[in-house]
């Protein structure tokens, strides 16, 4: 994870279950890069390999992530493959993207609609809790990323 909030997130008492923390470890870029450094690992002189089978399948998601509204779409077209069973190489949830405080949107996956927002940043939080936005709307799920902008 690139981010180094996380390191502050994965150390918490609520990421602990029965005695056993849920994540292992935490490294931000710069870490990952020094690692990479350290072992003098040149990626321009490595072979081509197929990846391994654990690897093997990905998908672009994990591209957008980071960014505000990236968990959303990675979510969405998830939940739109699953139960809609359908290649979506292109769909797109433009809607969600974008680094506006609030960003609102229904989406349909399975002939229902479900209301989604995207808070750009912790003080659009509390803009979007106090401002009645909650109390006009049943929203099916709320990203909230800390950081504006994302990662």
């Amino acid at each position: 994870m690139p981010c180094t909030a996380k390191k502050y997130e994965a150390d918490r008492t609520e990421m602990e279950n029965e005695g056993l923390r849920n994540i292992d470890a935490v490294l931000t870029t710069r870490e990952l890069a020094k690692m990479i450094k350290d072992a003098k690992i040149n990626f321009a002189a490595l072979e081509d390999e197929k990846a391994d089978p654990a690897m093997g399948e990905y998908t672009g998601a994990g591209v957008i992530f980071g960014a505000t509204g990236g968990v959303m779409e990675a979510a969405l077209r998830s939940a739109k493959d699953f139960v809609e069973d359908k290649d979506l190489t292109d769909i797109e949830y433009k809607q969600v993207r974008g680094l506006d405080g609030i960003k609102e949107a229904t989406v349909e996956i399975g002939g229902k609609n479900y209301n989604v927002a995207v808070i750009n940043g912790s003080a659009n939080l509390t803009k979007f809790v106090e401002g009645g936005q909650m109390d006009e709307k049943q929203y099916h799920f709320v990203e909230v990323m800390a950081c504006p902008g994302g990662c």
